[in-house]
């Protein structure tokens, strides 16, 4: 029996729920602070935090920038359902930087998972 993955609207709607303090600290850019608790929510699996965190990571937001991390815990949060993470990896595939070069058959398998993922940005 095919699984159907939960609606992303839901997934992020109970994340921001059971997360007030640290939405309100993403909501006002204060990266810095929300760091720690990123990184203790990710550490224990949970796969919102970790796209966030690994984007972050990407980004340069509130650390110092980790493209290696960046894809480690977008991948981690990939293969657990996310789909923004999946959605997340094919832009960066597509794009490539100095650190990423691009991968167009990599970009192809992150978008086609975002999209079985239910992802709303492909």
């Amino acid at each position: 029996m095919k699984m159907t993955p939960e609606p992303y609207d839901l997934i992020w709607q109970r994340f921001k729920m059971n997360n007030a303090e640290l939405y309100r600290l993403l909501d006002e850019d204060r990266w810095e602070a929300a760091i720690p608790l990123l990184e203790s929510l990710a550490a224990s699996g949970d796969s919102c935090a970790q796209t966030i965190l690994g984007t972050c990571y990407w980004l340069e937001l509130g650390v110092l920038r980790n493209p290696a991390e960046a894809i480690r815990l977008l991948r981690n949060a990939a293969a657990a359902g996310s789909a923004l993470a999946a959605h997340n990896l094919a832009t960066f595939h597509i794009c490539g930087d100095a650190d990423l070069s691009p991968d167009p058959a990599e970009a192809k398998r992150f978008r086609e998972l975002a999209l079985l993922l239910g992802s709303p940005h492909v």
